[in-house]
C-alpha cells in the first residue's frame, strides 16, 4: 500500500510538471519582446523565472531567457523584479562600437582604454561607450593568468 502511494504521488507530480508551462520562455525556448527592459525597469513577466544566472562572483539572481529582435538575451532581476543585469552571448549581437563575440581584446583595445577589471571566479571585463561591457573568460577559474591579445569576447552584460 505505501509502495503504491508512492507511485501515485510521483505519477501525479509528474504530471503537474509536465502540464506547467512557463509563458517566460526558457533557455532553449525564449521569450519574445518587441523591447528589450532597461536595467533598473521593473520586469514582470508571467510564470516563475527560468532559471538561476551567475551575475558575479558571488550572485546568483533570477533570470529570464528573452528575444528582443532576434538576439537572444538572458534578464536577471532582483526580488523586486526589478532589472539588475542583462546579458548576452549571441552571434548576431553587436554593440554600436561595432564589437561582437567573435572580437577579440585587441579589437577592444582599438576602440578604447578603458581598464580590464577582474572579477575573480567570474570574468575579465572592459566597459564601452555604448553601457555595455565586453567580458573575457580564461581558464577553469574564468578568470586564470592573463588574458591575450587574442582572447575572444565571451559574453557582453550591462549591471
Amino acid at each position: 500500500m505505501k509502495n503504491h502511494l508512492t507511485i501515485s504521488v510521483i505519477l501525479l507530480l509528474e504530471i503537474f510538471l509536465s502540464c506547467s508551462t512557463s509563458e517566460t520562455g526558457t533557455k532553449n525556448n525564449p521569450m519574445i519582446l518587441d523591447e528589450l527592459p532597461n536595467l533598473n525597469n521593473l520586469f514582470h513577466p508571467r510564470g516563475v523565472p527560468d532559471f538561476s544566472l551567475l551575475i558575479s562572483s558571488s550572485e546568483l539572481s533570477n533570470a529570464y531567457s528573452v528575444n528582443c529582435k532576434n538576439i537572444n538575451y538572458y534578464v536577471a532581476v532582483n526580488d523586486f523584479k526589478k532589472v539588475i543585469y542583462i546579458s548576452t552571448d549571441d552571434e548576431s549581437f553587436v554593440t554600436s562600437e561595432k564589437l561582437n563575440i567573435n572580437s577579440t581584446l585587441s579589437d577592444v583595445r582599438n576602440i578604447t582604454d578603458n581598464d580590464i577589471s577582474i572579477e575573480k571566479g567570474w570574468a575579465f571585463f572592459i566597459p564601452l561607450e555604448s553601457g555595455w561591457n565586453a567580458a573575457f573568460v580564461k581558464g577553469e577559474s574564468m578568470t586564470d593568468g592573463i588574458l591575450d591579445m587574442d582572447s575572444k569576447i565571451s559574453f557582453f552584460f550591462k549591471k
